[in-house]
């Protein structure tokens, strides 16, 4: 009867361990989404490249085609205010009294396209070790927006502190294809936009946690080639309100600029008198490129579903 129970131990076994093949064997057709979810982001709204679809093709029992697709969308927005605690002097005679807000809306897009192939070393029924290399084209989109409020208050520091007049202004910043940060900083650096090519090697393991749900990681060398479009620029609008409290005069001036043109265009309206004048103030394009080669590592949880 003990042998009996052992013989029937052991088939049990046997099938059970047939049963348990999580691993993928040829002709299987697996379609993933994975993202990263030890990478943090301070945005409203982030969508990493590194949350990717991926299809994966076995036309052999160690070998398969790989189609990975990567979308990031990255939206940020954010107001700042600020107020001069105290009166500067612009000169000897001036001094003024500044408040204001800025608000900035940067859009960060980003889409890749990859293909390529694995070789598979199944060491167990859940784990499955890859190599392999693929190749790519990419693309990072940017734009933003800053937009800057901002009173004045103007004083006659030798008239007892009499108030001169007063003032608005309103700056638009409109950038084409870049982002701004740091944007309390005039001189704020921009993230362009860029076209890019890559080749990686590459090898990884998936840890099947119940059929077709497995967890994994990636490392690599990836070798990165990017240019920014010459349309890489940027306009601006500033609309300036001045009023002179002595004799109650408003003026108005408003100028446009693009940095693609290198045109500069004022328009001052004054006691009903309107003059514009234009100038060239130089362009202002940004074309560059960008070479990479460094070694990757992605921790990443995917979830599959094989066919």
């Amino acid at each position: 009867m003990k042998k009996i129970f052992l013989a029937v131990l052991a088939i049990v076994g046997v099938c059970n361990t047939t049963s348990a093949q999580y691993t993928p064997q040829k002709n299987d057709i697996s379609v993933e989404v994975g993202f990263n979810p030890f990478k943090g982001g301070d945005g409203v709204f982030k969508l990493d490249e590194d949350f990717q679809f991926k299809a994966r093709w076995m036309f052999t029992d160690k070998d398969a085609l790989r189609f990975k697709l990567g979308l990031g969308i990255d939206n940020d927005s954010w107001t700042t205010e600020y107020t001069d605690g105290a009166r500067y002097a612009d000169d000897n005679t001036k001094d003024h009294f500044l408040s204001g807000s800025t608000e900035t809306k940067n859009k960060r897009t980003a889409l890749s396209f990859n293909v390529g192939y694995e070789r598979h070393f199944p060491v167990s029924e859940r784990i499955d070790l890859y190599a392999g290399g693929e190749f790519g084209f990419g693309f990072v989109s940017c734009s933003g927006e800053q937009t800057t409020n901002s009173y004045a208050e103007y004083y006659d520091l030798n008239d007892n502190g009499k108030l001169l007049g007063y003032g608005t202004i309103n700056n638009v910043t409109k950038f084409e294809k870049q982002t701004a940060y740091n944007t309390t900083d005039p001189t704020a650096s921009r993230d362009f936009s860029v076209t890019r090519f890559t080749v990686a090697a590459l090898a990884g393991f998936d840890f099947y946690v119940y059929k077709g749900l497995y967890l994994g990681a990636e490392l690599g060398i990836r070798f990165a080639n990017g240019k920014t479009p010459k349309k890489a620029y940027y306009t601006e609008n500033n609309v300036t309100n001045s009023t002179t409290v002595a004799n109650n005069t408003t003026k108005t001036t408003i100028r446009d600029y693009s940095s693609e043109s290198g045109i500069s265009t004022t328009t001052t309206i004054e006691g009903g008198v309107t003059n514009t004048t234009t100038a060239y103030s130089g362009t202002s394009l940004n074309e560059g490129s960008t070479t990479t080669l460094k070694f990757y590592v992605d921790p990443c949880v995917r979830l599959g579903i094989k066919f």
